[in-house]
Order: structure tokens, then C-alpha cells, then sequence
């Protein structure tokens, strides 16, 4: 009889964590079955929460009542919320392969530095339609787009119930 051999924590450990390691990157990124592809779940919970503020600005702009002045103020105001076009970016994974990791890393950070760059301009027009389009509402109007924009603010800040953990079904 041959003995067997011991595993010690460290090779267990060390085992456990290639083994995950690699599984890890083994996934792809996007690809069929991501919840962000056009059609996952991820796509269409964007879809309906994209119609849901379709449906606030229509129920807005019918309390507010809009003078035929107004309406050019409020079509910048809502095209202020239709995110940018995404600028064409290379994903080639053989590109992207020949990188060194400081390099990739110096890479993604500068996208990343793109990104929120890109975010805050549009935030900034935003912010600006939304002064202008403000300025020219009667005080009343005003006060109907106060409550309506903190009410719903408001409601996204308020903290989730916790949901129950979900149970596998019995086999």
C-alpha cells in the first residue's frame, strides 16, 4: 500500500485560489448570455427603466402646463438627458495581450480618466439646460417641478428592503 499524501493548508489554499483565478478569466467579459447584451436581463431592466423616465417627462411636462415659449427650453432640457454617443473603442483582445501590465493598467486608467471626463461635460449641460429651462417657468410651474424632481430624487435615496436570500430547490 502506497501512502497517501498530505495536503497542507498552503498547497490547499494555493490550489483553491489557481483553481479560481482561473475560472475567473476564463469567462468572457461580454458575450452571449450577459445580462447586458441586447435581450439579458440586465438590458431590459435599462429598458424599462429608460421607458419609466420617458413616462416621468411626459407626466412633467403635462403638469407643468407649458406655454409654446417654453417648449424650446424644455426640448433641451430633455435632449440634456439622452447620454452621449460611446466613442468606437479597440477591444482587440490581441492588442490588448501584447500590453504589459503597467502598460494596461496605464491604459485603462486613461479611459477610465475619458470616461468621467465625458460624464461630467454632460453632466455640466445638464445642469445648464435645466437652469435655463428653470428660469423660464411661472413661480408656480417652478414649484411643480421642485416637488416633482426632489420627489423622485428622493425616492431613488431611500434605502431598499432587504431581500430574502433565494433557495436552491431540493433535489
Amino acid at each position: 500500500m502506497t501512502p497517501q499524501p498530505r495536503l497542507t493548508l498552503p498547497t490547499l489554499l494555493a490550489s483553491a485560489s489557481l483553481w479560481l483565478s482561473t475560472s475567473l478569466f476564463a469567462q468572457p467579459m461580454m458575450g452571449p448570455g450577459h445580462p447586458m447584451e441586447p435581450g439579458g436581463s440586465g438590458w431590459r431592466h435599462h429598458e424599462s427603466m429608460q421607458a419609466a423616465h420617458e413616462q416621468h417627462l411626459a407626466s412633467l411636462k403635462a403638469q407643468l402646463k407649458l406655454t409654446d415659449a417654453q417648449q424650446d427650453a424644455w426640448r433641451q432640457f430633455t435632449q440634456s438627458h439622452q447620454p452621449p454617443a460611446r466613442p468606437a473603442r479597440s477591444t482587440d483582445p490581441a492588442e490588448w495581450a501584447r500590453l504589459k501590465t503597467p502598460e494596461r493598467l496605464d491604459k485603462m486608467q486613461a479611459l477610465m480618466e475619458e470616461h468621467y471626463a465625458a460624464r461630467k461635460a454632460q453632466w455640466l449641460q445638464h445642469a445648464e439646460a435645466t437652469r435655463t429651462f428653470y428660469a423660464q417657468l411661472t413661480p408656480e410651474q417652478q414649484q411643480v417641478f421642485d416637488t416633482q424632481t426632489w420627489h423622485r430624487h428622493a425616492a431613488a435615496q431611500q434605502p431598499q428592503a432587504p431581500t430574502a436570500p433565494r433557495r436552491r430547490p431540493i433535489e
